[in-house]
């Protein structure tokens, strides 16, 4: 599920690096806020693996979901954010697949 969080005071949270994968690559379905939503197949992969142990929640930063990528304008503004983002992340979870 998706959280609004305040950067002055953010939750504990991993944030996740990965390789997004070629424009016209595979997308495949994850569910998301009760919701199908489309996600690429790296990134697909990496939650998929992420998700392994189903018995503890993950607070998770991921661009791709994070950001609204349909939105030019919020995207070149959050862009701004993600020094800052991935500074304050616990870990940065790199995927290389």
């Amino acid at each position: 599920s998706l959280h609004t969080i305040c950067l002055d005071h953010p939750p504990e949270y991993e944030a996740l690096s990965y390789m997004w994968g070629v424009p016209d690559g595979l997308w495949l379905q994850i569910w998301l806020d009760g919701s199908l939503t489309l996600a690429r197949q790296n990134l697909w992969h990496a939650l998929n693996h992420l998700r392994c142990d189903k018995t503890t929640d993950r607070v998770l930063w991921i661009d791709a979901l994070c950001i609204n990528q349909e939105d030019e304008e919020e995207r070149d503004r959050q862009v701004g954010f993600m020094g800052e983002l991935y500074s304050n992340a616990r870990t940065v979870l790199a995927w290389l697949g």
